[in-house]
């Protein structure tokens, strides 16, 4: 109570951050980054310049966010959507740590200048702790036995665990209003809208040099089909990741239109979802399909409307029909990929099954798996030789079974029902009607791209591991919103220590 006093009276009391105002802090921290800076530019191979460049920029950078903390999350957010294609334009530097650091350097950033103002209740809550409690587990997988790779280990356990363990907290503390929540939207929106527009850039009139050059390699096998280029994947890893994300945007997009009353914010949705869901047809993608048809019944369920629930139905039991019985649009390449997601007698559809009693086999006596970063991507390049790095896992829940075994998946299984199930009952219990609407196609959207997990890689790429936490977090926020009620950002000079939390 005394310092919440002392704070309260003079809101421009020194902090560990004030030393970075120091003749000696600025002049570290400018060596410092620029040091960063040509180290990159030398290793990669990259002129002196851009390396230049990038100082200035990063310098910048870290001058608005030391004003302006939450600032930090929308750039992180923003980057999900563009890095990936940006490593097929420069393909030296190690890019895919950038969003990484970012979230490392905001959290030093705030231990430094807002440590004692800071709301730390704030993170307390089923969400945060069920991260964390998933975040031990994998940290632990590093005395895993039969891992072969503790570099592999270090690579992958950023994804599976520790991006969600270290974002979801400052989201709470930085990125807590509504007007955030809306910022957000439009980001995500917005960048996946002229995702749809570049991925059809490339369907209708071809791609550019450098995305040919990777056509040529390693896309070559999923992308290139029946002698053509089937399926589109836009500024993302693949065809996979794009379509999935566009079919989650599509149907986020398509429920937040229905109780939209401003007509140009309407037009916006409209437009949003209609391009997202060509996208996802034009990516060719199977498990797509899946995510509108159960992100749609989840809200149909949710809005207790059973005239809606039954127009609902008998539209989506039409598209199922369409799709599975008929040939339409049959011509087009994508959609006769997607419509092979019907047929149990799909090749790759029965080579899945024969991988997975491969590795059902393999598991028995390895409870713990094989360790994080065994399978997939970091284990063909860390693990080459290894047994589990040949076999294809197709899907991120038995990616999760092969590398932290049936201890781990159960582990992971239980925390996320319990996570979705207070997210479901948040939503249930919104009052605001628009809110509630809001917050009913996160929660729908949360349901159908963890669901599509089963067959793919879905929430485990950018931006869609990205768009899941933030997701998470606001619905879990939006009970405080229901009452016309906000959380101070940290940087405001009234963000007292008071036990302000969320369930």
């Amino acid at each position: 109570m005394k310092n919440e006093k002392n704070i309260a009276a003079d809101p421009f009391q020194k902090t560990g951050g004030d030393k970075l105002y120091s003749i000696i802090g600025i002049s570290l921290l400018v060596l410092g980054v620029l040091g960063v800076c040509v180290g990159f530019a030398f290793s990669a191979g990259l002129y002196v310049s851009l390396g230049i460049l990038g100082f200035f920029a990063a310098f910048y950078f870290l001058h608005r966010v030391l004003l302006k903390p939450s600032l930090a999350l929308e750039v992180i957010f923003i980057l999900s959507f563009l890095i990936i294609g940006f490593t097929r334009v420069m393909p030296g530097p190690p890019l895919g740590l950038v969003i990484d650091s970012l979230i490392v350097l905001t959290w030093i950033l705030i231990f430094f200048k807002y440590f004692k103002k800071a709301n730390w209740f704030i993170m307390r809550n089923t969400l945060t702790a069920c991260l964390g409690i998933w975040a031990v587990y994998c940290i632990l997988q590093i005395l895993n036995p039969e891992a072969t790779s503790k570099i592999a280990w270090i690579y992958a356990v950023r994804d599976i665990a520790l991006k969600g363990i270290l974002l979801s907290p400052l989201i709470f503390l930085l990125y807590n209003k509504h007007s955030d929540f809306k910022r957000f939207i439009d980001i995500w929106f917005g960048a996946s809208f002229l995702l749809g527009i570049y991925a059809a850039k490339q369907f209708w009139i071809g791609v550019f040099g450098f995305e040919q050059v990777w056509l040529n390699g390693p896309g070559a096998v999923t992308h290139m089909l029946w002698g053509e280029f089937t399926r589109m994947f836009s500024f993302l890893s693949d065809a996979n990741q794009f379509g999935s994300s566009q079919a989650h945007t599509a149907t986020v997009a398509a429920i937040f239109s229905i109780t939209e009353k401003r007509l140009l914010r309407k037009l916006f949705y409209y437009l949003t979802a209609a391009v997202c869901f060509y996208g996802m047809i034009i990516s060719g993608t199977r498990a797509s399909i899946m995510i509108p048809i159960v992100g749609l019944s989840a809200y149909l369920v949710f809005s207790k409307n059973f005239k809606i629930l039954a127009i609902g139905s008998i539209t989506g039991g039409l598209i199922m029909y369409l799709l599975i019985f008929t040939f339409v649009l049959h011509s087009i390449a994508p959609v006769r990929r997607m419509r092979t997601a019907f047929n149990p007698d799909d090749v790759s559809f029965q080579e899945r099954l024969d991988n997975r009693e491969i590795l059902e086999e393999h598991l028995k006596t390895r409870p713990f798996g094989c360790g994080i970063g065994s399978s997939e991507r970091w284990g063909q390049r860390f693990s080459p030789n290894t047994f589990i790095s040949t076999i294809a896992t197709d899907g991120q829940y038995v990616k999760i079974w092969v590398e932290t075994g049936i201890v781990g998946l159960s582990l992971f299984t239980i925390l996320y029902v319990v996570i979705m199930g207070k997210i479901v009952l948040i939503t249930w219990r919104l009052k605001t009607p628009k809110l509630r609407n809001e917050m009913t196609g996160m929660s729908s959207g949360l349901l159908a791209a963890l669901l599509v997990n089963y067959t793919s890689h879905f929430t485990g790429g950018l931006p869609t591991s990205l768009i899941v936490i933030y997701s998470m977090a606001f619905v879990f926020m939006s009970e405080k919103w229901d009452k016309e009620e906000d959380y101070p950002h940290v940087e405001s000079k009234t963000f007292l220590n008071k036990r302000n939390n969320i369930s």
